[in-house]
């Protein structure tokens, strides 16, 4: 019955000895080898694995006597002296002539993927920059150590229980005027009492009631902010906003012109 399976498998299939030399193979491992199959059946597992050599590939075929099945994933050598990613379910048929049974899938372009995806993860991770995410609906998800240190939404109240409004206000405006950057934020209610107006900058100041959905900040944001700003020369300041919430804005020079 294996051998119509064979045949037609869209993935690799072997069929060793129990010493590891090839008996059948499919087209399918033909391709993904590039050898051909008159040449594999004079080949054993160690000639093609690109990590497991000599005795170490005999305990790992041990192994598989013993358990009756594995999956692992390993590298493969094709003919051209490239290398694939490759994930390996073997059985082991005592009945069939003590035959090893390998299904064998190129999983190369996912392996890619995820050391993309990891490196991709790492730079967002420790780039200086301030890095969110949030969903089409506004849910903030996730943010860099930066965007924590930006917005100093620390400790037991993470970025991650808000939206997007809460991080950044309901309205953000960008305009030059006289070789200047005028940078203003709105939100909605609730806000800063005007008398209180001057006091958002200071360290660990905080509004009651909190802000946020859940609960308040650690009152370092715009501490953190006036200091970002002002090492640019720049200035920023809070008003009342005609949402209801605090309108901050920000001044900054610039080099070129407007």
């Amino acid at each position: 019955m294996h051998l119509s399976v064979l045949k037609t498998a869209m993935d690799g299939f072997w069929v060793a000895d129990a010493q590891g030399c090839l008996l059948e193979v499919n087209d399918a491992y033909c391709r993904m080898s590039g050898y051909s199959e008159t040449e594999l059946l004079t080949m054993c597992i160690a000639d093609l694995d690109a990590r497991e050599k000599g005795s170490y590939v005999s305990e790992h075929i041990k192994k598989v006597l013993e358990q009756g099945d594995e999956r692992f994933e390993t590298r493969h050598r094709r003919k051209d002296g490239s290398v694939i990613d490759v994930e390996v379910s073997i059985q082991y048929r005592a009945s069939d002539d003590g035959r090893l049974i390998a299904i064998l899938r190129n999983i190369t372009d996912r392996k890619r993927s995820e050391e993309l995806l990891r490196l991709f993860k790492e730079s967002v991770e420790n780039s200086s920059d301030a890095i969110g995410m949030s969903t089409a609906e506004g849910k903030h998800y996730y943010q860099n150590e930066a965007f924590n240190n930006l917005f100093g939404e620390i400790g037991e109240n993470p970025l991650a229980t808000l939206y997007v409004d809460e991080i950044v206000g309901k309205e953000v405006r960008l305009a030059c005027h006289n070789g200047q950057a005028i940078i203003d934020i709105e939100d909605s209610a609730p806000g800063v009492p005007d008398r209180e107006l001057d006091r958002p900058f200071e360290r660990l100041y905080r509004v009651e009631p909190s802000r946020n959905r859940t609960a308040g900040g650690a009152g370092l944001g715009l501490a953190i902010c006036r200091n970002i700003v002002e090492a640019h020369a720049g200035t920023i300041t809070a008003h009342s906003s005609p949402l209801g919430g605090v309108w901050i804005s920000i001044t900054l020079p610039l080099t070129g012109k407007c």
